[in-house]
């Protein structure tokens, strides 16, 4: 009985997972694609974007250690302080790679402005 209370309570005070992430509106894409694991967008200035949802907050985490894996190879350091997202890698201008509930977003924008394009991003996840 305790631990079905304890369960629900936990589910309850959970943050809902995200359903989408519509990058319509995102400025600085030049073209977008569907892939099997997500959304996938060019930048105008020259970089990349994926956005992957997940069906939960752990198959988001281990999707983006995966990610981070790869992303090591062009930013091994840690990451600068006040990046968003709940896990974050990258330099946070030309590469950023964040975990925001069960989301995984990853940009890397030659402008520079890698945060700017995430937080954007993030302001358009639907739940």
């Amino acid at each position: 009985m305790i631990i079905a209370l304890l369960f629900t309570l936990t589910a309850l005070a959970s943050p809902p997972l995200w359903r989408s992430a519509p990058l319509t509106d995102v400025a600085g894409i030049k073209a977008i694609s569907d892939s099997p694991s997500g959304q996938r967008a060019t930048l105008a200035g020259g970089g990349i974007i994926r956005v992957h949802i997940a069906d939960s907050v752990p198959a988001a985490e281990a999707a983006f250690a995966g990610e981070r894996r790869t992303a090591a190879t062009t930013w091994p350091h840690e990451p600068p302080a006040g990046l968003p997202g709940d896990q974050n890698a990258g330099d946070g201008e030309q590469m950023l790679l964040i975990r925001d509930r069960n989301a995984v977003i990853f940009v890397r924008d030659l402008g520079g402005d890698a945060t700017a394009v995430t937080e954007s991003i993030q302001r358009r996840l639907v739940d």
